[in-house]
């Protein structure tokens, strides 16, 4: 939560962040699928129960619900759905799962919900026909994929910065899509994201982004 709050005082528009399922259905925010990296403990978060989790990172793991009722009304947010596979039935309870958190808190406009699985978005539109979703794509074959579906039913492409390209961001506007490349932190690769039209610029260091638009 400290890093989220940071990006709120940063003047941030919007955070990223990753959430898995616990078997007991509770969305936690953590981008990896162990607590060995971040906390040196171990444990996989699909087998540990939210009270194990919580006494293993002293609380520094929180669930979604917490991160919205906090901070919404005071920045949106980029929900990646870390899925491994849609067909798999954690990946669809995740995705239903996320979805009620996001209702529940009353969220659905502020929420991005995006996934390197195109399902997860369909899916999460199926709940919400006029939700938010997002493409993320880590390579040219799963953005060649994507582009000959016409990003359908996707309201923004998430590509790696490797993929961003003016024809790129040309095609994203032309079909009345969003555009937010990751992750990018030099300024001159910023700068060129920007001036190519980028919509957003998922980064580790909002501050700095945040100081180089203003000046």
């Amino acid at each position: 939560m400290t890093a989220f709050r940071k990006a709120v005082e940063a003047g941030a528009d919007m955070i990223e962040m990753d959430v898995r399922l616990r078997p007991d259905h509770h969305v936690v925010v953590l981008h990896d699928a162990t607590l060995d990296r971040l906390f040196g403990k171990p444990g996989r978060i699909s087998r540990l129960s939210y009270a194990q989790i919580k006494e293993r990172s002293d609380g520094k793991v929180p669930l979604l619900s917490e991160v919205l009722a906090e901070l919404r009304g005071k920045i949106k947010f980029y929900v990646e759905v870390k899925a491994s596979r849609l067909r798999k039935s954690r990946g669809i309870e995740l995705t239903r799962a996320t979805s009620k958190v996001i209702a529940s808190s009353g969220a659905q406009k502020d929420c991005l919900v995006a996934s390197f699985h195109y399902a997860v978005g369909l899916l999460y539109r199926s709940y919400f026909p006029k939700g938010w979703t997002g493409c993320i794509v880590g390579s040219k074959q799963a953005l060649c994929k994507a582009s000959k579906k016409g990003f359908k039913n996707m309201d923004a492409i998430c590509p790696h910065q490797k993929l961003l390209t003016p024809r790129l961001v040309a095609k994203c506007k032309a079909l009345g899509k969003q555009i937010f490349p990751w992750v990018i932190d030099g300024a001159k690769e910023q700068q060129e994201a920007l001036a190519m039209g980028v919509d957003g610029i998922v980064t580790n260091d909002p501050a700095a982004l945040v100081y180089r638009l203003q000046k």
